[in-house]
């Protein structure tokens, strides 16, 4: 295989495990706003039923279950999901749940950019890590 072809299939690999990442974040966070707001609505019943449905509780337990839904979905869903992640970042991601490729793909995005590296080696490490990444299914 040319360099060319060893680097798109390393992208490849790369993006496909930031999209796994990304979901993983969003099913999280989805569950954390989800439970947070339910205990919330949860919580506003009891209190309503306390309250004798005062037309004030209401209101301020309606604003506070948007609120907290508003709040909960932001801070678990849209800002990790906004955060950029570097082909570094998820590269030691993938290594971090599977020890196995011994920090390959590390090694083979940071080679490229190594002026003193030589291509032969370059290419070498990059076939290595899509081949410790095939042996695990991408990680």
């Amino acid at each position: 295989m040319t360099d060319a072809k060893l680097h798109g299939e390393l992208q490849r690999l790369v993006r496909s495990a930031r999209q796994r990442w990304r979901l993983r974040i969003a099913l999280r966070g989805a569950a954390l706003a989800a439970a947070a707001t339910l205990t919330v609505l949860f919580l506003s019943a009891l209190v309503l039923e306390r309250m004798r449905f005062d037309p004030a509780a209401v209101l301020w337990l309606r604003a506070l279950s948007w609120g907290t839904l508003v709040a909960s979905s932001y801070g678990s869903l849209v800002r990790p999901l906004l955060r950029k992640v570097s082909e570094r970042q998820v590269a030691l991601y993938v290594e971090e749940h599977e020890p196995s490729l011994d920090h390959a793909l590390v090694s083979a995005l940071e080679a490229p950019a190594d002026a003193g590296a030589s291509p032969a080696l370059s290419r070498r490490l990059t076939a290595t890590a899509l081949e410790g990444a095939r042996r695990v299914e991408g990680g």
